[in-house]
């Protein structure tokens, strides 16, 4: 089957997903991304289109716009009416995330587990860690910090390392879950892990991310020249100055 999607429009589609999947991402930007694409994206017949679609209402609902309802709920009634299992569990998801973005955390639960159940049926590995993930988000916001621990670290094992953004939230949700379980030493332990193994560039975001937990974990050991070293270290980067 031809997808309703040109080949032209899917790269153009996952350059700028790629691009923005974890930068700031704003409505305007979002309207040229679908700009030209819109009328296919509304049949979206074929299970290219619907993966696109996916890609394009998960973008929407990371950014929080305003268009994340309607992607979602399109990308629900589409997979509903053309029996894609895959597409409707993953819309599932999209609707948990909504949830829990809005602090209806016990909610968003229940449609991460309902979407959990089909991934697990289907086998669908990167869906899996997503969705652990997402489980592991829900618990962490409702204080589970045991829970949030348990799914964040299956996602991890699951993910093996392949997707360095997903594995970089995971391993950042699991750093926030130990320090706000008062765990400062697996936190600590977790974080010079991830910056040696993966060798995170001092000047990166990401390394700034890692320092700043750091820090907050050696002040929570009450170890306060550690801390204050640390907090020098990130003042000192170049990135944290501009």
């Amino acid at each position: 089957m031809n997808s309703d999607l040109s080949i032209e429009s899917q790269k153009y589609i996952d350059s700028i997903c790629d691009h923005y999947d974890r930068k700031e991402l704003t409505n305007e930007k979002f309207k040229k991304l679908l700009h030209g694409n819109l009328y296919d994206l509304r049949k979206c017949n074929d299970s290219v289109s619907r993966y696109y679609l996916n890609r394009i209402a998960a973008l929407s609902v990371t950014h929080n716009l305003q268009s994340s309802n309607y992607l979602v709920n399109k990308l629900n009634d589409l997979s509903l009416r053309y029996g894609d299992t895959l597409n409707y569990a993953r819309s599932l998801r999209l609707k948990g995330s909504i949830l829990l973005s809005k602090g209806e955390k016990l909610e968003a639960l229940k449609f991460h587990e309902k979407s959990l159940k089909i991934f697990e049926f289907i086998n669908s590995e990167i869906d899996l860690v997503r969705n652990y993930t997402n489980i592991g988000l829900d618990l962490y916001y409702s204080d589970d910090y045991t829970g949030a621990e348990y799914f964040l670290i299956k996602a991890l094992k699951k993910l093996k390392n392949r997707d360095y953004n997903l594995r970089f939230k995971i391993i950042t949700n699991l750093i926030l879950t130990y320090n706000g379980s008062s765990q400062p030493n697996k936190a600590i332990k977790l974080i010079k892990n991830e910056i040696s193994q993966f060798k995170h560039e001092r000047n990166s975001i990401d390394w700034i991310i890692l320092k700043s937990e750091l820090a907050y974990a050696y002040e929570e050991k009450n170890d306060f020249l550690k801390c204050y070293k640390t907090l020098v270290d990130i003042k000192s980067c170049s990135s944290f100055n501009k």
